[in-house]
């Protein structure tokens, strides 16, 4: 929503948008993403096979471009192989089921906000 349409909201409005915000923000399912996500930004490891994937995907598509049909193919499985180590880090995978939960419980919330809002005009 655009700034200019939050001011046309009612005050109170805003103010109830803000606690629910807050409440999200509080919740454990939301937090312990969030905490999961900090450790997965600064671990190094992860870094480094996301930059190391990134440079293999990279020296794929140049391949391909100067018609190299085999370095591209060594370079796609180089990629392959680095996206499978990244996928077999315990971190990226407790950091994947917890993107989940916290996709589920906020689809969740929206579905009931919307199921709440829909019963209004009834």
């Amino acid at each position: 929503m655009t700034e200019e349409k939050m001011l046309a909201l009612e005050p109170a409005i805003v103010a109830e948008l803000d606690r629910l915000t807050t409440l999200i923000q509080a919740n454990q399912t939301v937090q312990r993403f969030q905490a999961i996500e900090q450790t997965v930004k600064q671990h190094p490891e992860i870094a480094q096979l996301q930059t190391d994937i990134e440079a293999a995907q990279k020296e794929a598509v140049q391949a391909v471009h100067y018609n190299k049909p085999n370095a591209a193919r060594v370079d796609n499985q180089v990629a392959d192989q680095l996206n499978q180590q990244l996928a077999d880090n315990p971190l990226v995978q407790e950091y994947r089921a917890a993107l989940y939960e916290a996709n589920a419980t906020l689809e969740y919330m929206t579905t009931y906000l919307q199921s709440q809002i829909d019963g209004l005009d009834e």
